[in-house]
């Protein structure tokens, strides 16, 4: 008896080797025939005997989708982008088939609006109005519409996936926003996408396992060993925040109310979203430097000392022209036009002070919608009737000449990528010519 069990435990080793390396992730396939075979031995009057018998049974579906979200933030939508003109940004949704069974799979798109999502940073109190939206099978996952790739819909709801997906396989469904140009900074719009189990392009109701999705009606439950039943067993892995809801396919809803995600209810959720952002900023900041009654602002190191010039007529003054790229997208050929007002002229016209004895500060501050940049003057910036560009890559200040009235011509800041500063800086004279 020992020697039998000791083979036995071998045998069971061995089989439970060959699974470890034979397995997959789903399991064993739906309608696998499986057979389970028994032999006795015996002998009767010393005549050897046996007899064997089996029972077949067949493996049932195991139906469960999952879906993902690449994003961990807010995607960046830029006011005026299009996805016709190939400027729209994009979210993605991976909807994984972790079944043990090929299933037609239908979506369906929630327009969640000012949702929180959770994971990402809070939102504000506008949200963004789409002109457009749409959606598509992302074949190489790239986030833009190519050629080839099946556009679904240009609106929120429900659409059937092309083809069956079989075990394992994962399609990409993208969405991108047309926005309005007018649309201001640090606006908001979430959308959730649902991906239920289906018939071809009709969302199955119940299992045979006395589940629900959200509208059906349970049906008997059914276990027959030759037959193939199928089972949900989806699990709600998404937020409490109701940002990955479920989706009342069978009644159409067109939002969330009344179909919350459910373990084994056919379907899971996930949600992503947009913020905008100015894709590069621009503000421009002044001050008095010197005037011939209280003189300089600063000492010749760049800080400030206790005087408080004045913009009276003779008084200099500091104009900087900060850019700020702050969006995750890039700008090219930036160029910064400054039509001077008469009433500030070179500063070499000044009556009271020589150009060279004025004192710049180190560096200025300029708030650029509403993040605080800090602007480091180069060397060149003095009051020499030139202005002067430190483009955005960092590279060496150039400085030109103003023509016979200061003007800002064409300044080239270059490309500015994300997170990339740039500024255009000049002095001038109040014009304290006097008037006849």
């Amino acid at each position: 008896m020992y020697q039998l069990n000791r083979l036995g435990r071998i045998f069971l080793a061995a089989l439970s080797l060959a699974y470890a390396f034979d397995a997959v992730a789903d399991g064993t396939d739906s309608g696998t025939t499986v057979t389970n075979s028994v032999t006795m031995n015996y002998t009767v009057n010393s005549v050897s005997q046996s007899a064997n018998t089996s029972v077949d049974f067949t493996v049932d579906s195991k139906l469960r989708l999952d879906v993902t979200t690449p994003q961990t933030e807010w995607v960046t939508a830029v006011p005026g982008q299009t996805q016709g003109g190939g400027t729209a940004t994009s979210i993605q949704f991976v909807v994984t088939n972790n079944s043990n069974a090929s299933t037609d799979v239908v979506i369906a798109v929630i327009d969640q609006a000012l949702q929180q999502v959770d994971g990402f940073s809070t939102i504000g109190s506008t949200a963004i109005s789409p002109t457009t939206i749409t959606v598509w099978e992302d074949t190489d996952g790239d986030g833009v519409l190519d050629g080839g790739e099946t556009t679904l819909g240009t609106t929120a709801g429900s659409y059937a996936l092309t083809g069956t997906l079989a075990e394992d396989e994962e399609r990409t469904i993208s969405l991108s926003i047309d926005v309005d140009g007018g649309s201001g900074a640090d606006e908001y719009h979430a959308y959730t996408l649902v991906a239920a189990v289906a018939s071809g392009a009709t969302p199955l109701g119940n299992d045979d396992s006395g589940n629900v999705a959200p509208s059906g009606t349970a049906a008997a439950v059914a276990n027959g060993k030759d037959t193939v039943e199928i089972v949900f067993a989806d699990t709600f892995t998404g937020s409490t925040l109701g940002d990955d809801e479920g989706y009342d396919f069978l009644a159409g809803s067109p939002g969330p109310t009344g179909a919350d995600d459910d373990d084994n209810d056919g379907q899971a959720a996930n949600a992503s979203g947009f913020r905008t952002r100015i894709a590069l900023g621009i503000a421009k900041h002044g001050e008095v430097l010197w005037d011939p009654i209280s003189s300089n602002r600063y000492d010749g190191a760049g800080a400030a000392t206790a005087n408080v010039p004045k913009a009276i007529p003779g008084a200099i003054l500091l104009y900087v022209i900060g850019i700020a790229a702050d969006s995750g997208l890039d700008a090219t050929s930036v160029l910064i036009d400054d039509d001077i007002p008469e009433t500030l002229v070179d500063p070499g016209n000044t009556t009271g002070e020589a150009p060279a004895s004025i004192n710049m500060p180190a560096s200025v501050d300029i708030d650029i919608n509403g993040s605080t940049e800090t602007f480091t003057l180069d060397a060149a910036v003095t009051a020499d009737g030139q202005y002067h560009v430190q483009d955005c890559a960092g590279s060496a200040i150039a400085s030109t000449n103003f023509a016979a009235s200061p003007e800002v011509d064409d300044a080239d800041l270059g490309a500015c990528d994300d997170g990339d500063t740039g500024y255009v800086a000049y002095v001038v004279t109040v014009d304290d010519t006097v008037t006849p």
